[in-house]
């Protein structure tokens, strides 16, 4: 999509509020577990949910001038569903209290699992996306 330089800016400013955002729920979330040396659970799965807020967003730099509204089947099963199950896995266990065994690696790299979960899902909505699913 051809973009004028104020949509460009106008995005840039809104991704620059969206990270302010999340950096300010990261640093609560931080002041809270090391107060009370425990984290309400409605702070970890707003911090969890925050990468994925910021893939759909990021993912509207691959939309079409016009995109319409249709769900690509393949995409969104065969990529959005995996996708979000890995990227809930860890804030749901945390919130239930499971007692599942954790991969180490997992838990580094669940913000990026979120965040492409977001890409993915936005892209998997429409059918004018910049990918071309066939």
């Amino acid at each position: 999509m051809r973009w004028s330089w104020p949509r460009r800016l106008m995005w840039a400013i809104g991704l620059f509020l969206l990270l302010a955002i999340g950096y300010a729920i990261r640093q609560h979330t931080t002041r809270i577990a090391l107060n009370t040396f425990q984290v309400p659970p409605f702070l970890l799965m707003l911090e969890s949910i925050w990468p994925l807020i910021l893939g759909i967003y990021v993912g509207t730099l691959f939309l079409k001038q016009r995109p319409s509204l249709s769900v690509r089947r393949p995409l969104f099963f065969g990529a959005v569903l995996p996708l979000l199950t890995l990227s809930l896995y860890l804030p749901v266990s945390g919130v239930v209290s499971w007692r599942v065994p954790l991969v180490p690696l997992y838990g580094t790299i669940y913000p990026e699992i979120a965040f492409a979960t977001g890409m993915m899902f936005l892209l998997s909505l429409f059918s004018h996306g910049g990918f071309e699913v066939r």
